[in-house]
């Protein structure tokens, strides 16, 4: 953690400037939280919300600080034994008192840290104090089965009932008795480092789990008849397993999944599959993939290398026009500076991704740098979006301008969200995908859903590029929020994914081009 460096740092001064968390905890260790040492992080609902035990005393005096990174109401809950706490700033000043009759203390985090003081010996902390204090990060090479263990020590001067809920357990700790709660994991090659709970007796530590060979699977909107995957393996390591694609419906109802083998040779760092369906046309629920390996060692035993969430795309309106100079029909454009600047449908010699879509092209000339150009639906053809995405997609085909191309969305505060920009310095057909952050507030609208940026001093002033096929990309942590987003079409019939062949043929998706 980020404070770790700060806690050997001790403000003396009045500093004219707003600290950081980290930076008022370390401010706290020569105030209130003086004579303590960090103990440990406790349970929190996300790595941005910090629950921290610090102890002293031989773990008899504890105090817990508390904080998060998000905006919004946010809780823990910590394991307690039933008291008053009172409630102090990082000066020391007292903001109020609070209590619980149970043994879960439920607080509301607040930006800056608060400091929760026990009215007296509390034995839950003690016990969370004196237990062992878990490694984390841990990193492994997937995939790997884990044993994770946490010697838990009875510091009281009484026996205590100790429990573990998985496997369900109960023992009495004598006073400086000892028990080892184990866990084991399978890892697979997971993208993002993931958190793994180890708990007794209700008090959790959590323990981030990364891998060195991580897998990224991504979805790539649907084309006529199939289903497109692309799987990153940044460190080349080989594996050959089974993908398999699942269908959740609204209700949560899981169709049949469809499995085909797969593998990447030692080296390998990308490939990209394109998935026969025997639907043609918008996929009606969204598809959540996962790539599973079957141990070498255990029998029985398959690890899930990468999983994607329930993931379904949303079109934007096709770009198509009256002629081959018009404007495509619904779609609007603005610079910010001199320029000049024309938005017609076509198509490079070259051939287009997805047919279906229509191409548009933009073609630029700058007079000026530092400035951009921006393409949006015009209002009624899809300038309002529905729900709140979690990405963009869009294929662009590229001039090798060493300009930049990005887009943008204005939530209901009238701020614009502006995903990193990407350079131009390829040529040909590429699929870029941009993230969009949580902190967007609905209701949403396109400010442009592309826009190329100027900078003088190392891109062309003149070009064109492409784009086809864009389209919003709605993941769903929970299969009930796909109800909540109306980007699904409806069918008379079940889906049925097309079995045909012992599986799909690694082919490119486009035609190549040269760089």
């Amino acid at each position: 953690m980020k404070f770790f460096i700060l806690l050997a740092v001790l403000f003396s001064s009045q500093l004219s400037f707003a600290l950081t968390p980290e930076e008022a905890v370390a401010k706290a260790l020569d105030g209130p939280l003086k004579g303590y040492q960090f103990n440990k992080r406790l349970a929190a609902p996300t790595l941005s919300e910090h629950v921290l035990l610090f102890s002293r005393d031989k773990f008899k005096d504890n105090r817990v600080v508390v904080w998060t990174e998000n905006p919004g109401d946010r809780f823990a809950a910590v394991s307690t034994s039933p008291m008053a706490f009172r409630v102090l700033d990082v000066d020391g000043k007292e903001l109020e008192t609070i209590s619980t009759n149970t043994f879960s203390l439920i607080i509301k985090l607040d930006r800056q840290p608060r400091i929760l003081v026990p009215e007296r010996e509390n034995d839950y902390l003690m016990i969370a104090a004196a237990a062992e204090r878990v490694k984390s990060p841990i990193t492994v090479k997937g995939p790997k089965t884990l044993d994770l263990k946490c010697d838990f020590i009875n510091p009281l001067d009484q026996d205590i009932f100790f429990t573990v809920e998985e496997p369900a357990t109960k023992v009495v700790l004598k006073p400086g008795g000892q028990y080892t709660v184990k866990k084991e994991i399978n890892v697979g090659r997971p993208w993002l480092p993931f958190i793994v709970p180890v708990e007794g007796n209700g008090i959790v530590q959590q323990v981030v789990v990364q891998v060195e060979n991580p897998l990224k699977l991504g979805i790539w909107p649907e084309f006529s008849k199939s289903i497109t995957l692309r799987l990153d393996n940044p460190a080349g390591s080989p594996f050959r397993g089974e993908a398999e694609i699942t269908l959740v419906a609204p209700d949560g109802q899981e169709f049949e999944p469809f499995n085909f083998d797969i593998a990447m040779t030692a080296g390998e760092k990308e490939k990209t599959i394109r998935v026969p369906l025997n639907f043609d046309g918008i996929l009606p629920y969204p598809a959540k993939i996962a790539i599973k390996q079957r141990s070498r060692l255990e029998m029985g035993k398959v690890f899930t290398l990468t999983e994607s969430l329930p993931t379904q795309f949303s079109p934007l309106a096709a770009f198509v026009s009256d002629d081959p100079v018009s404007q495509p029909k619904g779609y609007e454009g603005r610079s910010q500076g001199k320029s000049y600047w024309q938005f017609t449908a076509g198509r490079p010699a070259e051939g287009i991704p997805n047919e279906t879509t229509g191409t548009g092209i933009l073609v630029y000339s700058f007079q000026q740098g530092g400035i951009g150009i921006k393409i949006r639906p015009e209002e009624g053809n899809g300038q309002n979006i529905i729900g709140k995405p979690a990405a963009y997609g869009v294929w662009v085909f590229s001039d090798k301008s060493l300009n930049f191309v990005t887009c943008g969305i204005r939530d209901a505060t009238g701020r614009v969200f502006q995903p990193d920009p990407v350079l131009l310095d390829w040529s040909g057909w590429r699929y870029l995908r941009f993230e969009w952050p949580s902190a967007m507030q609905p209701p949403l609208v396109w400010d442009s859903v592309v826009e190329i940026l100027y900078e003088e001093a190392a891109g062309s002033a003149n070009g064109a590029i492409y784009i086809n096929n864009p389209a919003l990309v709605y993941e769903f942590d929970q299969v009930e929020q796909v109800e909540q987003t109306e980007v699904q079409a409806s069918v008379d019939e079940p889906l049925i994914i097309d079995r045909r062949g012992d599986a799909p043929i690694a082919v490119p998706v486009v035609p190549p081009t040269t760089n």
